[in-house]
């Protein structure tokens, strides 16, 4: 899936769907924008970052982050036993886990929805961002959190904020899309550079 991004089509720079992704390696020392904070585009940005990027990610609406491993076991194992819940209840529980486990996110930018998670998973397809170290780089300010896009204008990226970012900005040879992906389906996330 592609992202409905104005402008995309005449970005001048090459743009990669995350299933073009492999390595970061070759934007060692280079700005990237990775567009969108799903699962694909958080480890993209990670990786990019451990690669000696230096990526911006672009979160456009609230997620909910869970770390990988809670309380003794993996996320998945715990979110397939409240699976067996009401989802209410289940709710109940995994935002008070959540809660304890990742701390308030909104000084870096990233908001947690209304809907609990597992309400989320139900009616929309959309699953927790899985924590494998984006957040702490996000923490310490390697790794850069965007606005959604609101608009591409040739190498100008602008976001819902009135932030622009330009070729000075984005050195990179690519943005990263990470956006659009399913559940169900293997995910499509997308990355622009200029």
């Amino acid at each position: 899936m592609q992202p409905d991004l104005p402008g995309l089509d005449r970005f001048p720079g090459p743009s990669l769907h995350s299933s073009e992704c492999s390595t970061g390696r070759s934007l060692v020392e280079k700005r990237a924008l990775v567009i969108g904070c799903g699962n694909s585009g958080a480890e993209i940005a990670l990786d990019l970052r451990e690669h000696g990027a230096s990526p911006d990610l672009v979160v456009r609406s609230p997620v909910h982050v869970t770390p990988r491993e809670g309380l003794g076991r993996l996320t998945q194992v715990s979110s397939i036993r409240l699976s067996l819940l009401p989802v209410p209840l289940a709710d109940c529980l995994a935002r008070a886990v959540l809660r304890w486990t990742v701390c308030d996110l909104r000084p870096w930018g990233i908001e947690r929805p209304r809907e609990g998670p597992n309400l989320q998973i139900w009616k929309h397809g959309r699953v927790p961002l899985i924590d494998v170290g984006t957040i702490d780089r996000i923490k310490d300010g390697s790794l850069g959190v965007r606005p959604g896009v609101e608009r591409i204008e040739g190498s100008r990226v602008h976001f819902a904020d009135g932030g622009v970012a330009g070729a000075r900005d984005l050195s990179a040879p690519c943005v990263r899309l990470g956006q659009g992906a399913c559940s169900c389906p293997e995910g499509s996330g997308r990355s622009l550079s200029t």
